[in-house]
């Protein structure tokens, strides 16, 4: 009997205290509400860079509206559309959280 005993309380212990053991699982996700910037031109883009606050970003073809933009952080940017050094369009404006733009580029080549 005492064995018998011994048996369910150890089991019963054992119970509680893996109920106990058990972690806590939290899910964290980051939402990104910066600006989406994207271009739409209506001349060949070859050779032409984006410039956002005088930092090259690459070729303008890599942000043409609709398949690709760029993400801004939100507040006043100067835009710049330059090809061989010459600047061929130029914007400054402030850009929104949240908010997805595009830009009509007009240029006279």
């Amino acid at each position: 009997m005492r064995i018998i005993q011994l048996i369910l309380i150890s089991a019963l212990t054992i119970s509680v205290l893996s109920g106990c053991a058990r972690t806590v699982t939290t899910q964290t996700e980051v939402i990104d509400t910066r600006p989406v910037v994207s271009f739409v031109v209506k001349v060949n883009t070859a050779g032409m860079h984006l410039f956002v606050d005088d930092l090259d970003q690459g070729a303008l073809s890599n942000y043409q509206y609709p398949s690709s933009a760029i993400r801004l952080l939100p507040g006043q940017h100067k835009i710049e559309i330059k090809q061989n050094g010459k600047v061929l369009f130029t914007d400054a404006r402030y850009f929104s959280e949240g908010i997805d733009y595009k830009i009509d580029v007009t240029i006279q080549l």
